[in-house]
């Protein structure tokens, strides 16, 4: 919150008044040139989220597909005081022979995690009847 009214200040004044402004309304101290430092910090974050809200919106269409496979696998590694539980999925729509020993998975993602799946599926908003 702090920043976003630091941004704020310093988009109509300089940066020395800027931190002359905060110095005097708020209980920490800044200098003119971290006012500075904070600015191309934020703009850089800024840009970097402009770039990725412009790759969603060229991001191709959903497809219903007719199967999709999903498989996965734990394993689970106990220590002296804790345990590591790490997951592998995979989410594919079938199996493409490319000769008759080679086969590929179609449209293959992975997903790997080191923690229980149902961590993730709460994190995500993922409903426990689909577990």
């Amino acid at each position: 919150m702090a920043v976003k009214n630091i941004l704020e200040v310093s988009a109509v004044a300089t940066y020395r008044n800027t931190a002359l402004a905060v110095n005097a309304l708020s209980c920490f101290n800044i200098s003119h040139s971290q006012v500075g430092k904070l600015i191309i910090q934020a703009g850089k974050q800024i840009k970097k989220q402009q770039e990725a809200d412009e790759r969603y919106d060229q991001a191709k269409p959903k497809r219903k597909v007719p199967v999709l496979y999903l498989e996965g696998d734990g394993v689970m590694i106990k220590g002296t005081k804790k345990r590591l539980e790490f997951h592998h999925y995979q989410v594919c729509e079938g199996i493409i022979n490319l000769s008759r020993t080679r086969r590929e998975r179609a449209y293959a993602k992975e997903f790997y995690f080191f923690e229980p799946f149902g961590c993730f599926a709460r994190n995500q908003g993922i409903s426990s009847k689909y577990l």
